[in-house]
C-alpha cells in the first residue's frame, strides 16, 4: 500500500487529470487529492443532507475543471486546482443521469423528460430536447451522437435512444418491459449493448436501431463490457458471462 485516505464513503467513479485524483462522497463532499501521496488539495461540499443516502452521479472533467452534480440538484463547474467554483446552473428540473462532456459540451438529463447540452465553459444552455420518459444511468457518447436510456414508472418500460449530438432530432428508439437495467448503452463494433431484468442482452444495430440479436441469461443485467471480439455481461445475482461472438453479420 503505498497510502490511503479515510472518507466516510466513496459510491462516485475516482477521475484521474494529471497528478491529482478526484471523487465524491454520500454527503455531498468532493475531494481532490495528490495521486502520488493521498495528500488533500482541497474538498469542497454543497452543504447538503442526504438523510434517504440518495445515490451520488459521478463528475466528469477536462484538463483544468471538474464538473457535477450535486444534491441540491446544480450543476457545479469547479476548478481542478483549486476547487473554487466557476460557474453553477440550476436547470428547471433536477438532473437524472450523470454528466458526459464531449468538446467542451455538457449533456445532461431532467427529470423533466428533457435533455440538455451545456456549455462546459460558461454553464449556459445552448439546446434541448424532449424525450418520450426520464432519462436514467449514465449517457454514453460517440463520434456521432450520444445514446442513453429513459425509463417510465408508470408502466415500468424503458426506451433505448440514438440522439444527434445538438440535439436537434430524435435518430431511433428501442423499448423494452421491463425497463432496461443495464447502467448504460454500451458500443461495440457499430452494435448498441443493453440488457434488462429479465436475463435479455440484446445488440441494436447503431446506425438505425434495429435488432440484430439477443442473449438469454439468468439474472438481472446490470454490466455490459467488451474487449476485442468478447462480450463480458455482469448480473446482479454475481455472475460474469462471456461470449465470444462473430463479427460477420
Amino acid at each position: 500500500m503505498r497510502w490511503k485516505y479515510q472518507t466516510t464513503s466513496v459510491p462516485t467513479d475516482i477521475l484521474r487529470v494529471g497528478g491529482n485524483i478526484y471523487f465524491g462522497s454520500f454527503q455531498d463532499n468532493w475531494y481532490a487529492l495528490k495521486l502520488r501521496t493521498g495528500e488533500l488539495l482541497w474538498k469542497f461540499s454543497t452543504s447538503t443532507s442526504n438523510e434517504k443516502c440518495d445515490f451520488v452521479k459521478s463528475p466528469v472533467a477536462d484538463d483544468s475543471h471538474l464538473y457535477l452534480t450535486g444534491l441540491d440538484g446544480i450543476i457545479y463547474c469547479l476548478d481542478a486546482a483549486s476547487g473554487r467554483v466557476v460557474w453553477k446552473q440550476k436547470l428547471p428540473s433536477s438532473p437524472s443521469t450523470a454528466l458526459a462532456l464531449k468538446d467542451k459540451m455538457l449533456f445532461v438529463g431532467a427529470s423533466n423528460n428533457l435533455i440538455y447540452r451545456l456549455n462546459a465553459e460558461t454553464g449556459n444552455t445552448e439546446a434541448e430536447l424532449p424525450v418520450e420518459a426520464m432519462p436514467v444511468g449514465r449517457i454514453t457518447l460517440t463520434a456521432d451522437g450520444l445514446l442513453l436510456f429513459l425509463e417510465n414508472r408508470s408502466d415500468k418500460s424503458g426506451y433505448l435512444v440514438s440522439l444527434n449530438p445538438d440535439l436537434t432530432k430524435l435518430r431511433w428508439q428501442q423499448k423494452s418491459s421491463p425497463d432496461w437495467a443495464s447502467e448504460r448503452p454500451h458500443a461495440w463494433e457499430g452494435l448498441i449493448l443493453a440488457g434488462n431484468c429479465r436475463g435479455e442482452a440484446v445488440a441494436f444495430r447503431a446506425s438505425d436501431g434495429a435488432p440484430q440479436w439477443k442473449l438469454n441469461l439468468k439474472g438481472c443485467i446490470r454490466s455490459i463490457g467488451s474487449s476485442e471480439k468478447r462480450v463480458f455481461v455482469g448480473v446482479q445475482e454475481g455472475t460474469i458471462y462471456a461470449y465470444e461472438l462473430s463479427l460477420k453479420r
